[in-house]
């Protein structure tokens, strides 16, 4: 899936209508910002296999898992759990853009 969605955020943190959910594809338009985040949460991943392994999601989820002892499952979830959070604190700054608007 390619794209952001049209959702936003509800007063308990829960994800709906007006907020954008963010995919890999969001991720890798800017990857060295992304990938720092990721880097932060994950130091073992290897910087000089980055630029390879961002182009495929799979092969990006192998590594994070061989390099943190992660099952791949685990890593998976590790990657849709980032994802899921950048899509919070996404919509988090934007709700304060527009109060501060």
């Amino acid at each position: 899936m390619h794209g952001i969605v049209n959702v936003s955020l509800r007063g308990d943190g829960k994800i709906r209508k007006g907020m954008l959910l963010m995919y890999w594809s969001d991720l890798t338009q800017n990857w060295s910002l992304w990938f720092s985040r990721f880097k932060a949460q994950f130091p073992n991943l290897d910087d000089a296999s980055m630029p390879f392994l961002k182009l495929d999601r799979n092969r990006f989820e192998a590594h994070l898992a061989e390099t943190h002892d992660m099952t791949l499952n685990e890593a998976r979830e590790a990657v849709n759990g980032f994802l899921y959070i950048e899509t919070l604190a996404r919509a988090q700054g934007q709700s304060k853009a527009s109060v501060d608007a």
